[in-house]
């Protein structure tokens, strides 16, 4: 039997050995284009029916098991030609805190 957990994390873009962590949603194109970023990558690698909801700076994902939290932590996303503001950089994933 497979347990699963719900889980807060922040997510963080590393650029030459600097990281900065996602600020939250605001009303602005840059904060736009990374939180776009974000979910993008999670879709990539647990689906697109993922269901997360924003809470400030941190994303809250319901039901990942044990597995699928490893494979978060070893998130290391080039962001490539995406436009983001800091430019081609990393985006990992923190696990602040989960619940069964």
């Amino acid at each position: 039997m497979t347990t699963y957990y719900d889980i807060c994390i922040t997510s963080t873009y590393t650029k030459d050995g600097t990281e900065y962590k996602f600020e939250g949603l605001n009303n602005n194109d840059e904060s736009r284009l990374l939180f776009r970023f974000i979910v993008l990558t999670l879709r990539k690698y647990f689906g697109i029916f993922l269901q997360f909801e924003r809470k400030k700076t941190q994303i809250i994902i319901a039901t990942l098991s044990y597995e699928q939290m490893k494979i978060l932590r070893e998130i290391d996303e080039d962001t490539c030609d995406f436009p983001v503001k800091y430019g081609r950089s990393h985006l990992k994933f923190e696990i602040d805190t989960y619940r069964l």
